[in-house]
């Protein structure tokens, strides 16, 4: 009993580690990403081309990362939902894709808060590390909720 306490622990502080390793850098990343749409790009006319050039790029990249691993951002009730249900989830891909799209979308200036994404890759990353540890269904659906609370408070 004693030695699953432990394993329990270690899982927790592991997740909560790639957890804030995750959101802090995407944070980071997202305030750094208004400086660019902060910036005079209505100045002078190549100004202009850039910025929409640039716009043109970053949904272009966003939209064939999306079509070509064919992944959605997923809500935390239904990857709870696949993994009651038994279906095989690909965590890490999941959160390459949620932090790449979502940053791209802050470049764009479509995007307002970053909660949502925060909440959908905490839950992923204890999801990742409890897939590890050969448990019931019951145990991970629990970490992945566990997850998006410790990724609404970060």
């Amino acid at each position: 009993m004693k030695k699953t306490k432990i394993r329990l622990i270690i899982l927790l502080i592991l997740a909560t580690l790639l957890s804030v390793f995750v959101l802090l850098s995407f944070h980071i990343l997202m305030k750094k990403s208004s400086l660019f749409i902060n910036l005079d790009f209505f100045s002078s006319p190549i100004k202009v081309v850039f910025l929409f050039v640039s716009i043109l790029f970053l949904g272009l990249f966003q939209l064939s990362l999306l079509s070509t691993c064919r992944i959605r951002n997923e809500s935390v009730s239904v990857v709870t939902f696949f993994v009651s249900k038994g279906l095989k989830i690909r965590y890490l891909k999941g959160i390459v894709i949620c932090f790449l799209t979502c940053l791209s979308s802050f470049l764009m200036g479509l995007a307002l808060g970053g909660e949502a994404p925060s909440v959908y890759m905490s839950s992923l990353c204890f999801g990742l590390v409890f897939s590890f540890s050969r448990q019931d269904e019951t145990r991970l659906t629990r970490a992945i909720k566990v997850g998006a609370s410790v990724g609404f408070s970060l």
